[in-house]
């Protein structure tokens, strides 16, 4: 509901506007994969085991950016290349200098090749599939080693070998 105000607080307007909420009410449903995230994540944590949580995490974030090169990046730079095609050639020698800078393509080119109909904008989506993606795969790791995984006797073992060797003090007569 204050998504958009939100936004608009930053800045956002138009067609920002509209791709910033899409995302939010996507993203708005992923959230509850991070809360198992967390929530998993943080009972083993204070069972002693901090190793596994952190390399989940680590291992979903890694997977985020292939994730949204293939479903954000890779569309928009063919429909960026494709919109060059159709460029007159004097247009052509400056994107490609623009292009050869390294930078990628951002939303007013996007919006050209959307007017031009040679793609639509749907592909901005894929940077929030990215992202819902690995909060799932995160979720589902966790969970998978908290189920599967031998940190239940480990953490038990730790705990018992710690306090074998503590003993009473005794008491002065």
């Amino acid at each position: 509901i204050t998504g958009p105000y939100i936004m608009m607080a930053f800045g956002a307007a138009g067609n920002v506007l509209f791709m910033g909420v899409s995302g939010i009410h996507f993203l708005a449903f992923c959230y509850a994969f991070i809360g198992f995230d967390h929530v998993v994540g943080g009972s083993m944590r204070g069972a002693g085991v901090a190793i596994a949580p952190a390399c989940t995490s680590i291992a979903s974030n890694l997977c985020r950016i292939p994730i949204a090169y293939f479903l954000a990046a890779r569309p928009l730079r063919k429909a960026i290349a494709a919109l060059i095609e159709k460029m007159p050639p004097e247009l052509v020698t400056k994107a490609n200098e623009y292009m050869s800078t390294g930078a990628y393509a951002n939303i007013e080119a996007a919006q050209q090749a959307a007017a031009a109909n040679i793609c639509s904008l749907d592909h901005f989506m894929g940077m929030f599939y990215s992202m819902g993606a690995s909060l799932f795969i995160g979720a589902a790791l966790i969970c998978a080693y908290y189920k599967f995984g031998k940190w239940h006797n480990r953490a038990l073992k730790s705990t018992a070998h710690a306090n074998k060797g503590m003993e009473k003090p005794q008491e002065e007569a």
